[in-house]
């Protein structure tokens, strides 16, 4: 997996100026691509523990920190909640995200995917030997190289959170809006609306 190697710091001021570039300008519109499968469906009311799909993988610490705070908010809006400290979760969800296949695009040429996926284990116990049955799996991707991960990061993991527990039986694509409703609850749950509103 290739990940996004950007200071902390220039990723972070890159994610505020691209996030919120729309409250002056209309709402550009992505194609989504949507792969999800499930064995329960039901979401609500239950804990988690959000965890990286390969730990050992290196992931720069800005973008890792804004994805994660994404999932969160995103899985937060479906009635899902993050288990307390010292507490048992019901499901295990991994996380991974990155660039993904190159899909040819015509006699234009190529462009690479970005891509964000989760799935959802039941949660074996502590000391289990094997993995929990896994209860869902919803993978979002993006064919775009001109903006930025961290801009279309809250958009991925919105529409992944929206068809999580769903079962779409082949990939699908959807259209979603950088200022649609599911978008802007996850830059409102993490503050970052309140920032651009005290800007000029």
């Amino acid at each position: 997996m290739v990940t996004f190697r950007l200071p902390p710091a220039l990723l972070i001021a890159a994610a505020l100026v691209g996030l919120f570039a729309g409250c002056k300008t209309l709402p550009r519109y992505y194609s989504v691509g949507v792969d999800a499968i499930t064995a329960r469906p039901d979401l609500g009311g239950v804990s988690y523990l959000l965890i990286a799909r390969d730990p050992s993988a290196y992931r720069d610490p800005g973008l890792h920190g804004i994805a994660v705070m994404c999932v969160k908010a995103a899985l937060e809006g479906r009635g899902l909640f993050e288990a307390p400290p010292n507490s048992r979760p019901d499901l295990i969800i991994e996380l991974d995200y990155g660039r993904g296949n190159s899909i040819k695009l015509g006699p234009s040429g190529t462009t690479q995917e970005i891509y964000l996926s989760l799935s959802a284990r039941l949660n074996p116990g502590e000391g289990a030997t094997t993995r929990g049955a896994e209860v869902w799996n919803v993978r979002s991707s993006i064919l775009d190289e001109t903006s930025r991960a961290v801009v279309i990061m809250p958009i991925l993991a919105a529409v992944a959170a929206d068809h999580a527990g769903s079962e779409t039986g082949v990939k699908q694509e959807f259209s979603i809006s950088d200022q649609a409703p599911t978008v802007a609850q996850i830059t409102a749950t993490l503050g970052l609306d309140r920032l651009s509103k005290s800007g000029p």
